[in-house]
């Protein structure tokens, strides 16, 4: 590259993402993300250029928008949480998380296990149910200003839990600019929540680092997502 200004790439592959059908009642674009996660695994696209189509996507607005054929029906993603450290280990609330001695793949077996222990689950467990300490709406995907009108509509009128921290973090300076002008932050501030200054927080552990009761915190690289079991992550 130093000598010649230039690098070297392969041609990438063709994938068209063909997603079916409508969203269910209160899913939405990052739930349809985690579900095509979910379906191909975080680095099921490596290597190709991914078409997304479909009514599904057609339906999408600009914001929900950012010669292999997947196909997908958008019904089978419903509202979608992460229970470990990767994107791809998206399930429904009432799923049971998965066993690790059912998973063939040594590699993946070892990383199912690994996160189970480190987020303090078990095989079969439901998430319904599992203690929040902390809430976290942030993140540069998560916390645009579509995001905080919607999350504010389920604020309203309602206040933070007895031992729940609850903390709003603006993806960056115009949002939360554009944020305070339309009333949001003081809706939040007013239930309960703190209202943080715009930028990478608890994904980087950037924004007043937080530590969680088992001494976790928000770490740079692959270990970004391993916030501890008791943190509602960037995804949910």
């Amino acid at each position: 590259m130093l000598a010649t200004q230039t690098l070297v790439q392969k041609h990438p592959k063709n994938m068209k993402v063909d997603v079916r059908g409508r969203l269910p009642p209160g899913a939405t674009a990052k739930d349809l993300a985690l579900h095509v996660m979910r379906c191909l695994g975080t680095a099921g696209g490596t290597g190709h250029v991914i078409e997304y189509t479909g009514p599904a996507i057609e339906a999408l607005d600009m914001a929900g928008r950012m010669d292999n054929v997947v196909q997908l029906k958008a019904s089978e993603a419903g509202q979608l949480v992460t229970w470990g450290t990767t994107p791809a280990t998206a399930i429904r609330l009432d799923d049971a998380l998965p066993d690790p001695a059912a998973i063939e793949d040594p590699t993946r077996r070892k990383q199912t296990e690994q996160m189970l222990r480190y987020m303090g689950l078990s095989p079969g467990q439901k998430l319904r149910g599992v203690p929040v300490d902390v809430v976290f709406i942030g993140s540069c995907t998560n916390a645009r200003i579509e995001n905080l009108r919607a999350a504010a509509e389920i604020v309203k009128g309602r206040h933070v839990a007895a031992g729940v921290r609850a903390l709003v973090v603006p993806g960056s300076g115009q949002t939360k600019a554009m944020a305070e002008a339309e009333g949001l932050a003081e809706l939040f501030t007013a239930a309960g929540w703190e209202w943080r200054e715009s930028g990478c927080s608890l994904c980087l552990g950037m924004n007043a680092p937080f530590h969680d009761p088992d001494g976790h915190r928000g770490r740079p690289a692959l270990a970004g997502y391993r916030h501890g079991r008791s943190i509602v992550p960037p995804s949910w």
